[in-house]
């Protein structure tokens, strides 16, 4: 699993802490065993196991934020997205991703100084609560 960390870190270029984006990925793997082994643990049969645990992991994917951002989630829907496994990976990595201060993300156009999207307006773009960010 380090490797692949490794790989996707550099690969990508990404930005923040990288023992943070490990711990991440870490929780995110357990959370998700833990879920699949429940998930095995109510089903009568293998089968029956593979079509829940893929179902539920679309609709997680689907109310996790990153198909339908939080604030466009109907209000008798909005317990799906806190009960989702991925939810919480994709803000923390979206978090670190865009935590670092003083880097901006979007030049305004034909301008090379002039910042026209930082840190803040992009979480908040995504709908993820900057409240609690250090």
């Amino acid at each position: 699993a380090v490797t692949y960390f490794l790989i996707v870190w550099f690969a990508l270029n990404l930005h923040g802490d990288f023992y943070y984006f490990v711990l991440i990925l870490y929780v995110s793997l357990i959370a998700t065993n833990s879920f699949v082994v429940f998930v095995s643990a109510i089903v009568p049969n293998y089968i029956m196991g593979y079509a829940a645990v893929i179902a539920f992991t679309a609709i997680f994917f689907l109310f996790c934020g990153f198909f339908i951002p939080h604030d466009s989630i109907p209000p008798y829907w909005k317990w799906m997205h806190y009960i989702s496994t991925i939810k919480y990976s994709y803000e923390g990595m979206m978090m670190n991703q865009f935590s670092r201060n003083g880097i901006c993300y979007v030049y305004a156009p034909n301008s090379t100084t002039e910042c026209a999207l930082h840190r803040l307006e992009t979480l908040k773009s995504l709908a993820i609560s900057t409240d609690k960010m250090a």
